[in-house]
């Protein structure tokens, strides 16, 4: 069985790297198929198409990954809004809408990143691995905004039903218990197999 899960895991990357290889050639196409810039000086002047990333979306995400870890925040949320703006429909868009998310949560923009929470929960698909994630930090920003207890322990408990062996549901039910309430420890421990 866990060769078979690994298989799928791996035939489920190789498929990413696959689509998001498409994606940008599908844009190399639109850019090669645009017609020639117009001279310099005319008013009509661009670097490139309207609507044609002038970088891939390996490039792309990479860019932004390197400058939230370096530290340059600012200049990563421009670059994941890019990223969902031109590829918001591959594989790695998920991560892009969770890193901004982050971004704003760590600089105590609360209200922003629940909004960017939300977005990705409703946008991606629940088997998206980062779906788990934003109920569990919308909950954390939902608690640092003044009036909301009642909307962060609604989320930690979405979370722990629909993600009841994930990791994050026992923070969640650490939370739960911390605003006072009971959590039920089944959700927050895997069951045992027969």
């Amino acid at each position: 069985f866990r060769t078979l899960q690994q298989a799928v895991a791996d035939l489920t990357s190789v498929a990413t790297k696959m689509q998001t290889q498409l994606t940008d050639l599908g844009n190399a196409v639109k850019v090669m198929q645009a017609p020639p810039a117009p001279p310099p000086g005319t008013a009509a002047s661009t670097d490139a198409p309207v609507g044609i990333p002038a970088i891939s979306a390996t490039d792309l995400l990479a860019n932004a990954d390197r400058d939230r870890t370096g530290g340059n925040s600012d200049l990563a949320l421009q670059e994941y809004s890019d990223y969902l703006r031109y590829y918001g429909n591959t594989a790695k868009a998920p991560d892009a809408q969770f890193y901004t998310g982050l971004i704003h949560f760590e600089q105590k923009d609360y209200e922003q990143a629940v909004k960017d929470f939300d977005l990705l929960i409703e946008k991606y698909p629940t088997d998206s691995p980062r779906v788990p994630q934003a109920f569990y930090y919308k909950g954390m920003s939902l608690l640092k905004i003044p009036g909301n207890r009642t909307n962060a322990a609604n989320e930690f408990k979405e979370l722990m039903q629909q993600y009841p062996r994930h990791d994050l549901s026992k923070k969640a039910c650490t939370e739960l218990q911390g605003l006072g309430l009971r959590c039920t420890t089944a959700a927050a421990a895997p069951a045992k197999k027969k």
